[in-house]
């Protein structure tokens, strides 16, 4: 690696420590954003580059399961900090995982911004959990391979076996030991209420809660509110019930 790459590399990871800016567009001076782009088939992203300087690269950047979407404070602050490290990078919006849902027409949506978002002919895929294993599934097509400079994935969930081999085995309903399996357990039940607590008869209000929890479950909410929000409100309707 050059010295020159590792000044760039510095500075970027400078960046991505500094104090977030606030989400609205145009909060960062050095950075254009455009938003609520789509494709000719309909596939909805944003676009961040930087406001002076050639682009030095694009990357395509995807949320993970969160009800934010590609609007999630931290993606934004991630696409806003290539930006201004002269990487221009996309950020699509993919319905199913932006519902907590596994929608497979998400990756054919992003196949298609890989081919005709990006403002390079190449670009890289950067996914960050469960978007990080659509990115995986979007490079295997034929045809986007060639496309992509590279695949960098933080997180990728890669092995639905073991995901039914320990629902088999009943191991969602076994008492977490730790808080790490709590916090595991918590984020199950709470999507489990919110994706079948229609059909489940559960409260119009419960459902609505479980939504704004989601939406800052990983980096807004607190360990304690989410052991309260379970006991108080989960526990008693046995949410586990639904898996």
């Amino acid at each position: 690696m050059r010295l020159g790459h590792l000044t760039r590399l510095g500075g970027l990871l400078r960046r991505l420590g500094a104090t977030p800016l606030p989400t609205e567009p145009g909060a960062d001076p050095k950075v254009n954003e455009e938003r609520d782009l789509s494709t000719r088939g309909g596939a909805r992203y944003d676009l961040y580059v930087p406001k002076r300087g050639e682009l030095r690269g694009v990357a395509v950047a995807v949320h993970g399961m969160t009800m934010q979407g590609n609007r999630d404070e931290r993606l934004i602050h991630f696409a806003r900090a290539l930006a201004r490290s002269k990487v221009g990078c996309v950020t699509p919006r993919l319905p199913g995982l932006a519902s907590c849902r596994f929608r497979p027409a998400d990756v054919d949506d992003l196949v298609e911004i890989c081919h005709q978002a990006p403002p390079q002919e190449h670009a890289g895929v950067i996914g960050f959990s469960f978007g990080g294993s659509y990115a995986l599934l979007a490079a295997s097509r034929a045809g986007i391979a060639e496309r992509l400079r590279f695949v960098l994935t933080f997180g990728a969930y890669h092995d639905l076996q073991t995901l039914m081999d320990d629902f088999d085995r009943g191991d969602h309903l076994a008492t977490p030991r730790d808080a790490k399996e709590w916090d595991e357990r918590i984020y199950v039940e709470t999507i489990l209420a919110y994706q079948h607590g229609v059909a489940a008869g559960l409260p119009a209000a419960l459902i609505a809660d479980c939504a704004e929890l989601l939406g800052r479950y990983c980096h807004g909410a607190s360990p304690e509110e989410k052991l309260r929000f379970h006991r108080e409100r989960l526990a008693p309707l046995q949410i586990d019930a639904l898996g």
